[in-house]
């Protein structure tokens, strides 16, 4: 059995049950049923099959849900792509994954226009809140026989998810995620969080992201009901939680924090939760503490990448808030290796390190990705000898918690979004005043941590922060934006000509800014 036959037996177990609930509208199991029947038949009616690649470009909506089951069935390949993506960005992943149709929202129509001249194979747009030029509106495919009821026979490695996540060259890269991997992904979570039919979840992220999809489906194996906000709002969220008595969240800590500040949160009645689990970026204590405050609940942390989650979990009893108590130093840790992973810190030659020295997270599990599509020498550099090297760099300690020491690719972690300074760097090399540039994360209260641009200009040019960063949210995703840009005479490298970032961190801790330095928008 995988993912689609669950979504089968939970539909036949309650089907007068809510499924998905967002905002006005609900829909049971019954009725998203019978849409997925009628949106698989209509899209293998225009040429959809196993294999075949399909994206969706919109917020969080039922319509997602029912396009991602939908896509399943017929053993496409489901491709979701983040919605803040810039025009530049989304044509390279259209032609890399090689899209035929793509799902777009409202907001979205216009951006796709753009580059459809330049995407050949992706042949078919659909409207998803109504018809657009050249696009077919969504509703326009129900309503024909539900002749699709039994899935498309699939393999457990055959690839259902394709997640694109920003390479370390610049350049996004697709993990490709089979339905074993979605299906252990599903059990792991379904039984760290105890889920039964009588849970309410809500994840806050948006889902196109490993973090988010990583509690639709095992609340769906459940018969538990998926409640969404379109996009994390922390007023709408606490809204959400006190209207339908929810049991369950993810959030990411910067998201935890908004909430915690917010004025008037405590006037919320959120007493319905039993378990807020989070992760994607750092947890700051005090965060932790206000979260605790207001929620009233147990909380437990996750760690993974898209390319393999779970792979850690700090557990609801290690969340030791007491100053006084000797287990408090936990909560800077990941917590312990998720069930049925095999988890390991190793050195450069792919050793083993002692404990307390640093060293790289590799692991091996049910959960991880077949590799990146169509990068064989990717793949080949992230899955060695059958482990998957994450990248990130951590020490374990005597009781076998583990804690996260820096990040290999220098990967920045902004509100739970995964940020890598190689594509800003691209972008800033582009400007025509730009002589050299490195991009480094530094801390942020609010965001976890935030971009720096550190620039050394051309000779005889001129560029003020303002028109650095205008420059790139003009190219990529407003949050990848730098938010401090800092000039100086040249970059610190090696001999071999490396940028040395470990200086330029250190003089970012150490708050030597030059009085050019200055601070941008952090939206």
């Amino acid at each position: 059995m995988d993912v689609r036959d669950f979504f089968q037996l939970a539909a036949q177990t309650f089907p007068d049950k809510d499924c998905v609930i967002l905002e006005d509208r609900r829909s049971t199991y019954r009725q998203m049923q019978s849409r997925i029947d009628q949106l698989a038949a209509a899209m293998r009616d225009r040429g959809v099959g196993k294999g075949t690649r399909v994206g969706i470009l919109q917020v969080n909506s039922v319509a997602f849900v029912e396009c991602l089951y939908a896509g399943l069935q017929i053993g496409a390949i489901v491709v979701p792509l983040n919605y803040r993506l810039k025009a530049q960005e989304l044509e390279y992943i259209v032609n890399q994954a090689g899209l035929s149709m793509l799902f777009v929202g409202e907001r979205y129509v216009e951006l796709v226009q753009s580059i459809r001249e330049k995407t050949p194979a992706l042949t078919t747009c659909i409207g998803l809140e109504g018809p657009a030029p050249g696009m077919a509106a969504y509703e326009t495919l129900f309503g024909g026989p539900a002749t699709v009821a039994v899935p498309e026979p699939m393999d457990d490695h055959d690839i259902a998810l394709i997640l694109y996540t920003s390479g370390t060259t610049g350049l996004p890269k697709g993990a490709m995620l089979s339905y074993r991997a979605l299906h252990h992904q599903a059990l792991a979570m379904l039984l760290s969080l105890k889920l039964t039919h009588e849970d309410r979840v809500l994840a806050g992220g948006p889902l196109y992201h490993v973090g988010t999809l990583g509690y639709l489906i095992p609340t769906l194996y459940a018969g538990a009901t998926w409640v969404m906000v379109p996009q994390f709002e922390a007023r709408d969220a606490l809204g959400t939680i006190q209207r339908e008595r929810l049991t369950v969240c993810w959030f990411a800590p910067a998201m935890l924090n908004f909430m915690a500040q917010l004025e008037g949160a405590s006037t919320y009645d959120l007493s319905s939760l039993r378990m807020i689990q989070y992760g994607g970026g750092p947890m700051p204590p005090r965060v932790l503490k206000d979260a605790s405050r207001l929620f009233g609940c147990r909380f437990m942390q996750v760690y993974g990448l898209t390319e393999a989650v779970p792979q850690t979990f700090l557990d609801p009893d290690d969340h030791v808030l007491d100053e006084h108590d000797p287990r408090r130093h936990r909560l800077a840790s990941i917590g312990k290796p998720a069930p049925n992973v095999d988890l390991r810190i190793v050195d450069a030659a792919g050793r083993d390190v002692a404990p307390g020295q640093i060293g790289e997270i590799v692991c091996q599990c049910d959960t991880m990705m077949e590799g990146y599509w169509r990068k064989p020498e990717e793949t080949a550099q992230a899955i060695r000898d059958g482990w998957l090297h994450t990248g990130d760099l951590a020490r374990l300690d005597a009781d076998g918690f583990i804690y996260l020491v820096d990040r290999i690719k220098d990967m920045i972690i902004r509100g739970g979004e995964n940020i890598y300074p190689a594509e800003i760097e691209r972008v800033l090399y582009e400007h025509p005043a730009i002589a050299e540039a490195a991009v480094i994360g530094v801390p942020d209260e609010t965001w976890g941590e935030c971009v720096k641009a550190v620039v050394v200009l051309r000779p005889g040019m001129d560029a003020t922060a303002e028109t650095v960063i205008r420059h790139c949210q003009d190219r990529l995703a407003s949050y990848k934006k730098p938010s401090v840009v800092e000039f100086i005479e040249a970059l610190p490298r090696t001999s071999g000509g490396k940028v040395l970032k470990t200086e330029l961190r250190a003089r970012a801790r150490a708050g030597a800014e030059t009085s050019l330095s200055t601070p941008g928008s952090p939206s």
